[in-house]
């Protein structure tokens, strides 16, 4: 790269002066961007990293284990407890459906017939798939990019406090967590390199994903949408194989021409849903940064501007992976539909790579002591998680309705000809609980203001 900034006039001193340092910062940008990419193909493995792998998988363990059992039902707990009983009472299982969730339902079942019902047992499986996120997607993150913005990636979402929610509730996000982001590394990756391996692993995983939640059709729309992106932008992304990238935008075009009818039925679900409990709010945007952290969320919207600034055709990727569900929530939420933050949280991989590459880029740009001073950086930056973590655990009750200490205070005060008559939002779970003390249970409707 050639930087003339000499000038035959004199009143040009300063107009030279700024064009010096701006080919400076250029330069080195496009520098650390080519170190960048000499080093995604590294397969190096060295016992320090390796160390440092194992300590983040522990500290995620930790954070997720951690008063697992202690905490009261969440209203949605009592749902995976009726619907493991229902889907395995059902004569016609559905297995491989969209939405019917049977193999959450099945680990559901493997922990409950093991450990009993409770609590620790219910959320047992979301708490592991929590935990072995860590080194799962720390290597294919470090063959995108390096092990420094791999560690810092997998940091982040071990103190995550939204993935600690969720890795601590009886629900099936934890997975589909995992899933959509190896069906996208997949997809990335076969559209990179053509292996078929990666295809197949991207249409396996994909259709798992959407067998666990409907949410899972957003991974193929990241798929078109970033397919369609480097077709129209294929200059500015140097794209290449344009013939194998027509064809799977043919083959993503005719599968979703063929769940149209059943999108169609999603969404009349969704409003009769949305009629008879109500929307969930519209503060979904706030909610959702809220849980990210601003920190966190500042990172990877610089990180997004870097990555387009180099044209990288990774952060297309990782822009469209976190931005496109976004909006289109967003747009659901304001439309007063039954949206929830935690529909968001399979992004969360991106929004982390996003900022870790923020991180790490800072610390190719410092001349000296850069350990040093990306180990400041980062700790920083998930200074509000840890935050957040803390009242969690101490403060907050993880968020849930004190409903366990409620029942134990009721039964202790009870005597042997007490009788009771409970209005709650799972009935069957308060038969359970009051047995032979309990004279009728009704459901009540969570929008009566009860």
């Amino acid at each position: 790269m050639r930087c003339d900034t000499t000038s035959a006039h004199p009143g040009a001193a300063q107009r030279s002066l700024l064009q010096s340092l701006g080919c400076a910062v250029k330069t080195s940008g496009v520098r650390l961007f080519r170190q960048f990419k000499i080093k995604d193909t590294g397969k190096t493995f060295s016992w320090g990293e390796c160390t440092l792998l194992i300590l983040l998988t522990l500290l995620a363990a930790g954070l997720r284990f951690y008063k697992l059992g202690e905490w009261s039902y969440f209203i949605d707990e009592f749902h995976t407890l009726e619907n493991t009983s229902e889907f395995f009472a059902a004569v016609d299982k559905r297995l491989f459906k969209p939405n019917t969730r049977a193999a959450f339902w099945a680990l559901t079942k493997i922990s409950l017939d093991n450990f009993g019902e409770s609590a620790f047992a219910l959320r047992l499986f979301p708490a592991i798939f929590g935990v072995v996120t860590v080194p799962l997607i720390y290597f294919p993150i470090k063959r995108l990019f390096d092990k420094y913005v791999a560690l810092s990636a997998v940091l982040i979402i071990a103190v995550s406090p939204w993935h600690i929610y969720m890795s601590q509730m009886g629900r099936w996000y934890t997975l589909s967590f995992l899933t959509a982001f190896l069906a996208l590394f997949s997809f990335y990756a076969f559209v990179e390199w053509g292996k078929k391996r990666h295809c197949f692993f991207y249409l396996a995983l994909a259709y798992f994903g959407i067998t666990l939640h409907l949410t899972g059709f957003f991974v193929p729309m990241i798929a078109v949408a970033y397919l369609v992106a480097l077709l129209v932008l294929r200059r500015r992304y140097q794209s290449e194989n344009t013939k194998r990238l027509l064809f799977f935008l043919g083959f993503h075009a005719i599968v979703c021409l063929a769940y149209v009818p059943r999108f169609v039925k999603f969404i009349n679900e969704w409003t009769e849903l949305e009629e008879l409990v109500g929307a969930w709010g519209s503060d979904f945007v706030l909610k959702a940064l809220y849980h990210i952290t601003p920190s966190v969320a500042l990172s990877a919207i610089v990180g997004l501007f870097l990555l387009a600034m180099f044209k990288d055709r990774r952060g297309l990727w990782l822009g469209i992976y976190c931005i496109l569900p976004f909006i289109i929530l967003s747009v659901f939420a304001l439309l007063e539909l039954n949206v929830s933050a935690r529909y968001q949280l399979f992004t969360l991989p991106a929004v982390a790579i996003a900022a870790a590459f923020t991180i790490t880029y800072v610390r190719g740009m410092l001349p000296q002591n850069r350990n040093l001073m990306f180990l400041a950086l980062i700790l920083l930056m998930i200074l509000p998680s840890l935050q957040t973590d803390y009242l969690y655990f101490t403060s907050e009750h993880a968020y849930r309705h004190r409903t366990q200490e409620v029942f134990q205070y009721i039964k202790k005060r009870m005597t042997k000809d007490d009788q009771l008559i409970v209005w709650g939002i799972y009935p069957a779970h308060e038969e359970k609980f009051y047995g032979e003390h309990l004279l009728r249970s009704e459901r009540i409707n969570i929008n009566d203001g009860q």
